[in-house]
């Protein structure tokens, strides 16, 4: 399965309501970056208003309508300066903070479901038939059960949920830019754009590779401790201990090794953009030194660095987002395959009786009627009609 093919499998398991709540998450995210939004209109109008105040030049008409449309047209520039930045800094943070608080409420949203989800599996997988336990790897289902239901609500719906409210954010970014200034928007656009795909065609297949590596020889290292310890008197009277540590020692090292390279691949488009953003702001400043006066080329330095700062933590975060939204997937599908097994697996209805209080209980043995028994796999009975009683403190063996 792909990863946006494990998404939707993902999504298919939470009710209309729920995945109602999801959208109206993203109509949040987009009015959060209607806010940012605002706050780089504040910036750039900042800039504008500081690169003509130190120059002594006019201002802008547009700042200026702007101004008397706020009731400050009688304010000195300094003040409006003042104003203008506590306002730009008061939308930054509240910004940041409103981000905080959503993707909090979205990881407990998610972790309630991934609870949900692990008790239906587990009440299948309790119902379902002997023989098709017997074909699994226990260690399979117990991480499709547990791990797994993380990978997939947290690692795939968590990551994707972040990657959406930072894309319509960036999108609002660059229609702001777009109005304030087409020409430094443009260079931004291409630039970011030209960085952001760079590095996530770096490591894109890698982090799904390695998502794959680590779920799969996890699964195989508690195997391993598993067979140990069931076979624990074997491997102790034949002195086969340093055989078993062999086999383990390199199932996680491969394990730790692609866990250890996954958390070190979420760098890489950290250090990108970094590099980045120091080399388009050099490429900026000799731009508009060359073609523009100082004043101009201020305010457009002003502008390119406002929207770097926040185009930047934004495209990290979405790199990052999405490098954890592959690398869950593998872990994600094993979930999956196993909620498709158990759908076509035989079950019987479970049906949990209030337990009898110990202080009444009696013993009354046990009676046995016409009972016939076959293995599920089988077509001949190996008991047929018993009918027995059994006697309490009496024991009964059937043997053959």
């Amino acid at each position: 399965m792909t990863p946006f093919e494990v998404l939707k499998a993902g999504l298919r398991l939470l009710n209309p309501r729920e995945r109602a709540y999801l959208g109206v998450v993203v109509v949040i995210q987009i009015f959060i970056g209607l806010i940012d939004l605002v706050a780089l209109a504040l910036v750039a109008a900042l800039g504008s208003l500081g690169a003509t105040y130190v120059s002594g030049f006019a201002l802008p008409q547009s700042i200026r309508n702007v101004i008397e449309t706020l009731g400050l047209g009688d304010v000195a520039t300094q003040q409006i300066l003042v104003i203008i930045a506590l306002a730009t800094g008061f939308l930054f943070v509240f910004r940041s903070a409103a981000t905080l608080i959503l993707t909090r409420r979205i990881a407990l949203f998610l972790a309630n479901r991934q609870t949900r989800i692990s008790v239906e599996l587990a009440k299948k997988i309790s119902t379902t038939s002997y023989a098709w336990l017997k074909r699994r790897d226990l260690n399979e289902v117990i991480y499709a059960t547990t791990d797994g239901v993380y990978s997939l609500m947290l690692g795939v719906i968590g990551n994707f949920m972040n990657v959406l409210g930072e894309a319509f954010f960036l999108v609002l970014i660059l229609i702001g830019l777009i109005v304030v200034d087409p020409t430094t928007a443009l260079v931004t656009l291409i630039f970011f754009s030209l960085l952001g795909m760079g590095s996530y065609r770096l490591v894109r297949s890698y982090a799904t590779r390695l998502g794959h590596e680590s779920a799969k020889f996890s699964i195989h290292g508690r195997n391993q401790i598993s067979s140990m310890l069931l076979a624990y008197k074997e491997i102790y009277a034949f002195q086969r201990q340093r055989k078993f540590l062999d086999d383990f020692v390199s199932t996680r090292q491969v394990a730790t090794q692609a866990q250890g390279k996954a958390g070190w691949l979420q760098q890489v488009p950290k250090a990108s953009a970094e590099v980045g953003l120091v080399v388009g702001g050099a490429g900026l400043i000799g731009l508009q030194a060359w073609q523009s006066d100082a004043a101009s080329g201020l305010s457009t330095l002003l502008v390119f660095l406002a929207a770097a700062s926040r185009l930047t933590p934004s495209l990290l975060r979405i790199q990052t987002s999405f490098l954890s939204y592959r690398n869950s997937s593998g872990g994600a599908e094993i979930t999956l395959k196993t909620i498709t097994a158990l759908e076509n697996a035989e079950s019987e209805p479970l049906e949990i009786s209030t337990a009898t209080n110990r202080s009444e209980y009696k013993p009354l043995g046990v009676e046995v009627s016409n009972l016939s028994f076959k293995y599920p796999d089988g077509n001949d009975q190996v008991v047929s009609d018993i009918s027995l009683r059994i006697e309490p403190g009496s024991f009964v063996t059937l043997a053959g």
